[in-house]
Parts: structure tokens; C-alpha cells; sequence
């Protein structure tokens, strides 16, 4: 996924706003917790189309759009 990548929410299962449409604004990597051994982890952020932006959202809660 990259900045400009039309992406769906999907988040995790069963959700309000789940086949919400937006776009990626910003790609930032982020070190996940100590436990996890210092691990980086991509970060995603969104313009939805409701003029919204979602902050550091998982990629596994998000789908590209073909």
C-alpha cells in the first residue's frame, strides 16, 4: 500500500463503518511495543470520503481497491 492507493476499511471483522472508501495520505513506519522486540510495522493514514482522516491504522484493517 502507498500514498495515493483508493483503500477500503475492513477493520477487525464486524463493523459500522465496514466498505467505507478513501484514500492514503501518509505511510509511516512505527516501532511496535517492546514485547514485539522493537519489530517496525507500517502505519496508514486516510482521507475518507466524508472528509475524515483515520490515524495510524493497521494495514490489516485496510484493503486496496482495484
Amino acid at each position: 500500500m502507498k500514498v495515493g492507493d483508493l483503500v477500503k476499511w475492513v477493520g477487525w471483522g464486524i463493523s459500522q463503518n465496514q466498505g467505507e472508501v478513501g484514500i492514503v495520505i501518509n505511510v509511516s513506519p512505527t516501532t511496535v511495543s517492546a514485547t514485539m522486540a522493537g519489530r517496525r510495522e507500517l502505519r496508514y493514514d486516510v482521507l475518507w470520503g466524508g472528509g475524515k482522516i483515520g490515524k495510524r491504522l493497521y494495514m490489516s484493517t485496510l484493503e486496496v481497491v482495484q
